[in-house]
């Protein structure tokens, strides 16, 4: 199947399921707005998984109200579609910074066996869940827990107008660079997303019981 002609069936079955947004997977629902480690260790990998970049851009004005900024993001958009056989329908899921953004709806599935959870799959991290602190490099990270089970990338940069010392206008670019690495401790404990950016750890947060085995 073409990039066009999936592209084309996501964006048709987008507004199947406008009356009930979720999926029924043998480990749970999922509903817009889950993570990325919640669809995987619920639904399992899907049976195709495309990837493609999306810049997006807005135009602000700054506190002076005398000058522009503009800001340019570019963000990794997943389209997932998952095959559970001929006895169930087609879903199709895209990811956005992580989370699930849309669901969609297609025809009866072909696949003759049933997709399964594969929380099997998903890696555990090595360390605990009082393992990871603010402020510690990547390299410090990476040493203590390992990789993480789920990463996003998200690029911005940010343009503005500014005044030169001789009244001139001029512009700045700005670039920054936004991951957010998810960590999980397995089925009793909760799952920690790590946002790092310059190479730090800047913000921890928690998500639902992970998923990983033993």
């Amino acid at each position: 199947m073409s990039l066009r002609i999936l592209l084309l069936t996501f964006l048709i079955a987008r507004g199947a399921l406008a009356a009930d947004q979720s999926m029924p997977c043998e480990g749970g629902w999922i509903e817009l707005g889950s993570r990325t480690i919640d669809l995987l260790g619920r639904c399992g990998r899907p049976a195709l998984a495309v990837t493609e970049r999306e810049e997006r851009g807005t135009r602000s004005k700054s506190r002076d109200r005398h000058t522009e900024a503009e800001r340019r993001v570019t963000l990794v958009v997943e389209h997932w579609t998952y095959d559970f056989g001929p006895s169930r329908f087609l879903y199709f899921v895209t990811l956005e910074d992580g989370k699930v953004t849309s669901l969609g709806q297609g025809p009866y599935g072909t696949s003759s066996t049933q997709a399964r959870a594969q929380a099997a799959g998903i890696p555990r991290a090595r360390c605990t869940s009082n393992s990871f602190r603010e402020g510690e490099s990547t390299y410090e990270l990476l040493a203590r827990c390992g990789d993480p089970a789920v990463r996003d990338v998200r690029e911005e940069s940010r343009t503005e107008s500014v005044r030169t010392a001789g009244s001139e206008e001029d512009s700045v670019t700005r670039y920054f660079t936004t991951e957010v690495w998810t960590y999980d401790l397995g089925p009793k404990q909760f799952v920690r997303f790590v946002v790092i950016e310059d190479g730090r750890v800047v913000r921890l947060g928690t998500g639902n019981y992970g998923y990983s085995q033993p």
